[in-house]
């Protein structure tokens, strides 16, 4: 159970060596060691809640002995005169005796017994059996023995509780929607299924004027999620190729964004430290620098020349303007710091938020879904591809909430409801979505956000948000989240809000993978597979054409058919930072597509806690188990199971 937990969140699981079912390599196999898990759980708890029993008996056989000796040392008082009887005779498991029997007379006046004053001291006939490869005496080890099975039976109790909730509970990406698409209602003619529709609305002078001026650089990305980082250390992270540093600057109390760069000789800022003023300091040679990028502190200047060469513009980190909104660090795509023309675009500009989730925590209509964060090795145009079709659902996602690729794998209808724009983007409508959704839509709001929006028939208004970044060629970050909007009289379903409420972050963020996972080993090829036929948007000029390529024919195509063209029209390439590596080759490697610990738990301070935990966890059963199979097997087992270990 232990190796099971510690290597998913690591990533380096056995269940890469599992050959692939599909798409469900990696969630079949953990469910399946989870499963495993759960009975061995079991059976080691009956194993421990059994051992228990046996121990308590024997404490309690170790007592009654206790008592017939004090009675045995009474009725060997002089004034007994009754004839020799026996104590009744102790037995181990073995069947051998704990004790001899003992000589003991009966009083003559019973009224006497509380006279005595001492008893003489109690002699066995034989001496007691106490092997002498034995580390305690029989009762101990039973004391012992007893005391280790009750730790065992609450420590695996607890497992078994915490499998079955890994196991049977919704994960957070379920808690976000019920997403498989099932039939429930007719859909439209055979001729329209079949209809192509390549976005007849041309856009205008005016529209083609805005997609000459936008720029995916002059935009705010949302980079990562606070409650992720500590604020006491500098932490390495990238985007659109930059290589940055996040840290917490106190004085001002906000994040900063530097370039992972020392101006000294560019040593990597990440490996610095924060000290006590709320500097950043270069570890390398001591550089020191403020929130704003400027330099505070050079050890190795002259006193009389220091002030002069901090204010240098050469000797300030390279700052990237940044904001908190919405629970989210949202960092401009262009560096500048303070004064900077790009400090001055940014402030014009308003990050992708959505306005019903600002402030949705302390609204008693709404129920929250926190987010989340996970890096995808695929790139951020096609992770928004994947989400932006809903035709894949039912097929890639095939037993996540009853979907069945065999069944609800049919014909989408998908109307227009706002047309693609550079700067809005464009939504659509489609279905049908399974019960009970009245209305189903799907929105998308440049550069970085997608909504998956479900109107239900009760009224309520559940909506699913999907950030997307791009942070290196072939890799992206999705920051996912949601909350539902519930009319007067509704209440969430059940026990929803409670769940949520008390289910630990590391465990929902354990399981959010599931859904990633069914799509990653896809999208991967994918990319590598575009990218061989000439479609590659990693490069400085657009290549390729994807339609060329892909055959997109259905009315379940138009979502990807939508976005490939506003894509296309705002310059068909990612903005890389100059040096980004190019993109990097297809792996069938599982260790590379289902990476846990790169893709999220070395930025996650929750699931790093956690898993340092269930490492201490893990040791302590480990422990115990050695502890209790020495009691009763002598110092040479002992040695073994330590060797072994």
């Amino acid at each position: 159970f232990f190796e099971t937990i510690v290597r998913t969140m690591r990533g380096s699981s056995p269940l890469d060596e599992l050959p692939p079912t599909s798409n469900h390599a990696m969630p079949l196999g953990q469910h399946r060691m989870l499963l495993i898990a759960v009975i061995g759980t079991a059976m080691s708890t009956c194993i421990a809640l059994l051992g228990l029993s046996y121990g308590y008996q024997h404490m309690n056989t170790l007592a009654l002995q206790k008592l017939n000796t004090a009675q045995a040392s009474l009725l060997s008082a002089p004034s007994f005169s009754r004839p020799d009887i026996n104590v009744r005779r102790l037995l181990r498991p073995s069947g051998g005796h704990i004790s001899a029997p003992y000589t003991a007379r009966a009083p003559e006046d019973w009224a006497t017994l509380h006279l005595q004053k001492a008893a003489p001291p109690l002699v066995p006939e034989k001496g007691i059996d106490f092997p002498a490869h034995r580390i305690f005496d029989a009762n101990t080890e039973r004391v012992i023995a007893a005391t280790v099975d009750a730790a065992a039976a609450v420590l695996t109790s607890a497992l078994l509780v915490f499998t079955l909730m890994r196991r049977f509970l919704p994960s957070q990406a379920a808690l976000l929607s019920s997403t498989a698409p099932v039939q429930m209602r007719t859909c439209a003619t055979v001729a329209e299924k079949a209809r192509v529709d390549r976005i007849e609305e041309s856009m205008g002078d005016e529209e083609m004027a805005e997609a000459k001026e936008y720029s995916l650089k002059k935009q705010w990305w949302p980079l990562s999620l606070p409650e992720f980082l500590d604020k006491t250390r500098p932490h390495y992270d990238q985007f659109l190729g930059h290589e940055v540093v996040i840290w917490w600057d106190k004085n001002a109390e906000q994040w900063c964004v530097f370039a992972d760069k020392c101006p000294h000789r560019l040593a990597p800022l990440s490996e610095g430290r924060i000290e006590e003023d709320g500097t950043l300091l270069c570890a390398y040679h001591g550089w020191r620098f403020n929130g704003e990028g400027a330099c505070t502190a050079i050890p190795q200047a002259d006193p009389q020349d220091h002030d002069k060469l901090c204010s240098m513009p050469q000797a300030c980190a390279t700052a990237f303007p940044t904001q908190l909104k919405q629970g989210i660090l949202w960092v401009w795509g262009e560096p500048g710091g303070p004064g900077s023309n790009a400090a001055f675009e940014a402030n014009l500009h308003e990050p992708r938020t959505v306005p019903g989730r600002v402030g949705a925590e302390e609204d008693p209509s709404k129920l929250v879904v926190d987010f989340n964060q996970f890096d995808v090795p695929y790139g951020w145009d096609f992770l928004l591809e994947n989400v932006l079709d809903p035709a894949h659902l039912a097929v890639s996602h095939h037993g996540q909430q009853g979907a069945s690729r065999y069944k609800d794998a049919i014909p989408l209808t998908i109307n227009l409801k706002r047309s693609p724009t550079v700067k809005e983007g464009f939504q659509f409508e489609w279905g049908p979505d399974r019960p009970p959704t009245k209305a189903a839509f799907i929105d998308f709001g440049p550069p970085c956000l997608v909504q998956y929006i479900r109107h239900r028939e009760n009224g309520t208004v559940f909506t699913i948000m999907l950030y997307a970044t791009p942070t290196k060629p072939g890799h992206a970050r999705l920051i996912a989240g949601g909350f539902s909007e519930y009319p007067e009289g509704v209440k969430p379903p059940g026990l929803l809000p409670l769940i949520l409420k008390l289910t630990p972050k590391w465990f929902q963020h354990l399981k959010f993978p599931e859904f990633l996972y069914q799509d990653n080993a896809f999208l991967h090829g994918q990319e590598k597979a575009m990218a061989r036929q000439g479609y590659n948007t990693n490069g400085e000029a657009p290549s390729g054409k994807y339609f060329e390529e892909a055959f997109t024919p259905t009315a379940a195509d138009k979502g990807i058919i939508y976005f490939r063209k506003w894509l296309s029209a705002v310059g068909g390439v990612i903005p890389w930072a100059k040096g980004t590596p190019p993109l990097p080759d297809r792996s069938t490697d599982k260790a590379v597509i289902f990476d846990m610990w790169n893709a999220h738990t070395k930025y996650c301070s929750a699931c790093q806690g956690a898993l340092q935990g269930v490492l201490r966890a893990r040791n302590i059963a480990v422990a115990l188990g050695i502890v209790r199979l020495a009691i009763g097997a002598g110092p040479w087992k002992l040695v073994i199971a330590m060797a072994c270990f």
